[in-house]
C-alpha cells in the first residue's frame, strides 16, 4: 500500500510541474491518428482522412499543373481545362458536374494556381461513393470537341475578362518588345532562390490565347500533365474507408501509368543575404519584416508556423487592442519546396511607423535571432498554436486540411508520421535553438511601404519641380538662337499632325527610357544599402527615372525634323523640341528632288545618311518627292518638305547653280 501511496504522490508531483499549456497538450488526441496515405501502382496518391462525426463529405483533386506549366503561346490552357473538364458529353441533358453535385445538395468547384490545378467537392455523407465515383470519370477517359471547347471559351472570356487592346498588342508581340522579360527586375522568389518567374504569362497574354485555345491544344495539356504521378487524391469527412479505397482502385488506381511533364520548383541560387525592399505611399503605410529559410526540417518549420503567429497574437493585441495603431497583424509562412518565407504584417498610421518598426524588429532580435524567448513565452505559444490539433468540429473541412498538411510533410520533409506528435514533442531548449538558426540576422526579410517623409503628396511636388528644373535646363542648353528679322525663307515638312508625333515620340521615349535605366534599376533593387533609405530607394529612384525618361524624349523629338529655316547665311533644321542644328549655307555642296524609294534603294544616297536627323521623311506612302541635301563634310540629309519641286526652286538659290542637281524620276 505504501508502494501505490508513493507512486500517487509522485504522479501528482509531476503533473503540478508540467507548465500549464503542456497540461492542455497532454489531453489533446492526435488528430493525424486516423489518416492513412497510400500510392498506387500507377503513381496517384491517395490520402483518407476519416472524420465519422462529420455531417458532410469533401474530395480533391489535386493536379501538379498550373500556369508554371504554361508558355509564351499556351497561357491560359491550365485554366481553359479546368473549366472543360467539368463538362462531358456523355452527361445527359447538358449538364455538367457542378450541376450535378449542386443536385444532390453539394457544392463543388476548381481553381487553377502558380503550381496546380484543384477540383474539389463538398456533399452529404450519404453520397460519399457517389462523388467519388463522379470525380474518377471527370477525371479520366475524356475526349475533346472543338464544339464543346467553343461552349466553355464563353464561361472562361466572362472570367477573365473580355481581350482589349492590350491582349491584341500582345499577341503581335508588341508589348513583349516594349518590356522584354530581361528588364523585369528580379521578384523576392527569383532574387533569393533563383526560381523562375512564377508564371510565364500573365493576364492579358491568357485573353489573348483564349481566343484561339482548340480542343488539340487541350488534348496536348492534359496528356502532358494530367498523368498519374502528377495526381493526389484527398478523401475526408464522415465515409466507409473500405468502400472508398474500392472506389479509388476502381476509378483512379485503374487508370494506365504513363510519363508525362512534372513542374517542380527548386532553389537554384540561394542568397545568404538579408532581402529589403523599400518604398513609400501616399496610402496605408505596410510593415512586413521576418525571415527567409531553407533546408528546413518538419521540426523546423513548425517552430517558423508557432513563433510567427504568436508574433502576431502580440502584435495585435499591442497594436490594435492597446493602441489602435492597425487593422490587423498576420503571421504569415509560405514553403514551396522546404525554402520560403515567414513574416508579420500588418498596417500602421504614419505617425508611429518608424517606432512600430523598431518594436517588432525588436521583438524578433530579442526572442528569435538572439534566442531571448523565455520559457513563459514557450509555453504560451505552444498553448496558442495547439488550438490547431485540439479539434471541437471534427467536420470534413478540418479533416480536409489536415489531409492536405500530411500530404504537404510527406512530399516536403519526407515525413509520414504525426505532425502533432513532432509538435508534442518541442521541448523549450530545441524550440529556441531551432528558432535562433532560422531567424539568422543574416536572412531577414523586410518589404517597407514607409509613409512619405513630411507630407502625403510631397513626391508629387518634388517630381513636378524635378520636371519644370530639367525642360527648363534643356531649354536653355539646346536652343540654338537666330534673329528672327534676318529669317529668308520657313518650310514646314509634310508630317502627321502634331500630337500624333508627340504621343508617338513620347511613347517611344518611355520605351527607350526602360531600356536605359535597366542597369539603375538592377543595381538599386540589389543593394541593402540603398533599400534602407526611402530618400534613395524611392525618390531618389523616381527621379532618376524621370530624368532617363525626359532625355530619352528629347532624343527621340530631336530627332523629328519639323521645319528648315534660312536665317542669315546659315541653314537651321528644327527639330519640334528645343533643339535646332545649324549649318552654315556654304557648306551644302548640293540639293536634289527625288523620292524616297530612290534613296532607300541606293548605296550612293543611303552611305551619306546617319543616325539622327539625316532621314526625315514622314509620308507613310514614299509616294511625294523630297529634298536631299549633301553637304561637304560627307553627311547628307533627306527631307519631306512641303510642296517639294516649290521648295527645291526656294533653297536651289542659296547654293552655287552649277551644284544643283534638279533629279525626278518618271
Amino acid at each position: 500500500m505504501a508502494r501505490w501511496t508513493s507512486l500517487l504522490a509522485f504522479v501528482l508531483l509531476y503533473i503540478l510541474c508540467i507548465p500549464e499549456g503542456f497540461a492542455d497538450l497532454a489531453s489533446i488526441e492526435d488528430p493525424y491518428v486516423d489518416i492513412e496515405q497510400t500510392v498506387a501502382p500507377n503513381g496517384i496518391r491517395f490520402i483518407y482522412a476519416p472524420a465519422p462525426s462529420s455531417k458532410t463529405f469533401s474530395i480533391k483533386i489535386r493536379v501538379r499543373a498550373g500556369t508554371l506549366a504554361e508558355t509564351r503561346e499556351t497561357a491560359g490552357v491550365a485554366h481553359f481545362l479546368e473549366h472543360y473538364l467539368f463538362t462531358d458529353s456523355r452527361l445527359k441533358n447538358n449538364s455538367s458536374y457542378l450541376e450535378l453535385i449542386k443536385e444532390q445538395g453539394g457544392t463543388g468547384n476548381g481553381a487553377t494556381s502558380v503550381l496546380e490545378t484543384i477540383y474539389y467537392a463538398k456533399v452529404p455523407t450519404g453520397k460519399a461513393e457517389w462523388v467519388g465515383k463522379m470525380f474518377g470519370k471527370m477525371l479520366f477517359n475524356r475526349t475533346f470537341e472543338q464544339e464543346r471547347v467553343n461552349q466553355t471559351r464563353k464561361p472562361v472570356l466572362l472570367e477573365i475578362g473580355e481581350p482589349g487592346i492590350l491582349a491584341y498588342l500582345w499577341r503581335t508581340g508588341f508589348l513583349k518588345f516594349i518590356y522584354p522579360d530581361f528588364l523585369r527586375v528580379p521578384d523576392f522568389w527569383r532574387s533569393e532562390f533563383g526560381l523562375e518567374p512564377i508564371r510565364t504569362s500573365n493576364l492579358v497574354a491568357e485573353q489573348s490565347n483564349t481566343l484561339s485555345i482548340s480542343a488539340q491544344d487541350l488534348k496536348t495539356f492534359y496528356d502532358d500533365y494530367y498523368h498519374p504521378g502528377n495526381i493526389t487524391v484527398y478523401f475526408a469527412g464522415k465515409f466507409d474507408i473500405e468502400s472508398m479505397k474500392s472506389i479509388a482502385n476502381k476509378w483512379f488506381a485503374s487508370a494506365p501509368a504513363s510519363k508525362g511533364k512534372t513542374v517542380v520548383q527548386t532553389a537554384t541560387a540561394i542568397r545568404n543575404a538579408p532581402f529589403l525592399r523599400t518604398t513609400s505611399t501616399s496610402g496605408t503605410p505596410h510593415i512586413s519584416v521576418g525571415t527567409k529559410f531553407w533546408d528546413t526540417t518538419l521540426e523546423d518549420f513548425i517552430v517558423i508556423d508557432v513563433y510567427v503567429e504568436y508574433l502576431a497574437h502580440r502584435l495585435m493585441k499591442e497594436f490594435r487592442n492597446r493602441k489602435g495603431e492597425t487593422y490587423t497583424a498576420r503571421g504569415i509562412v509560405t514553403n514551396v519546396k522546404n525554402f520560403g518565407q515567414a513574416v508579420v504584417t500588418l498596417e500602421t498610421p504614419a505617425a508611429q511607423y518608424s517606432e512600430n518598426l523598431r518594436y517588432i524588429r525588436n521583438m524578433i532580435y530579442e526572442e528569435a535571432e538572439t534566442g531571448g524567448l523565455t520559457e513563459e513565452q514557450f509555453n504560451e505559444a505552444m498553448k496558442l498554436y495547439s488550438i490547431h490539433y485540439n479539434l471541437t468540429d471534427r467536420d470534413s473541412a478540418t479533416a480536409m486540411r489536415l489531409a492536405e498538411n500530411a500530404e504537404r510533410n510527406n512530399q516536403v520533409f519526407g515525413r509520414t508520421g504525426s505532425e502533432f506528435l513532432v509538435f508534442r514533442s518541442l521541448t523549450f531548449k530545441d524550440f529556441t535553438a531551432r528558432l535562433k538558426k532560422i531567424f539568422n540576422p543574416g536572412h531577414r526579410f523586410s518589404v517597407l511601404l514607409r509613409p512619405p517623409l513630411v507630407w502625403r503628396y510631397e513626391l508629387a511636388v518634388i517630381l513636378l519641380i524635378f520636371i519644370i528644373t530639367a525642360l527648363s535646363y534643356a531649354k536653355a542648353k539646346l536652343t540654338v538662337p537666330f534673329e528672327h528679322n534676318k529669317v529668308r525663307l520657313v518650310r514646314k515638312l509634310a508630317c502627321p499632325p502634331l500630337h500624333i508625333i508627340e504621343i508617338f515620340s513620347l511613347s517611344l521615349g518611355a520605351v527607350l527610357s526602360q531600356y536605359l535605366s535597366f542597369g539603375i534599376r538592377y543595381s538599386f533593387f540589389k543593394s541593402n544599402f540603398i533599400q534602407s533609405s526611402v530618400m534613395l530607394s524611392d525618390y531618389l529612384y523616381i527621379l532618376i527615372q524621370m530624368a532617363f525618361f525626359i532625355v530619352s524624349c528629347i532624343i527621340v523629338l530631336k530627332m523629328t525634323v519639323r521645319k528648315l529655316i534660312v536665317c542669315g547665311d546659315y541653314l537651321y533644321i528644327k527639330s519640334i523640341t528645343y533643339f535646332a542644328k545649324r549649318i552654315p549655307l556654304a557648306e551644302i555642296k548640293s540639293i536634289e528632288l527625288i523620292y524616297p524609294w530612290q534613296v532607300l534603294f541606293s548605296i550612293r544616297y543611303l552611305r551619306g545618311l546617319g543616325f539622327g536627323q539625316r532621314f526625315s521623311y514622314y509620308d507613310p506612302l514614299f509616294l511625294k518627292p523630297g529634298l536631299y541635301m549633301r553637304f561637304k563634310d560627307g553627311s547628307s540629309g533627306f527631307f519631306s518638305v512641303k510642296d517639294a519641286t516649290v521648295a527645291f526652286e526656294e533653297f536651289k538659290q542659296y547654293v552655287q547653280k552649277e551644284e544643283v542637281n534638279l533629279k525626278i524620276a518618271a
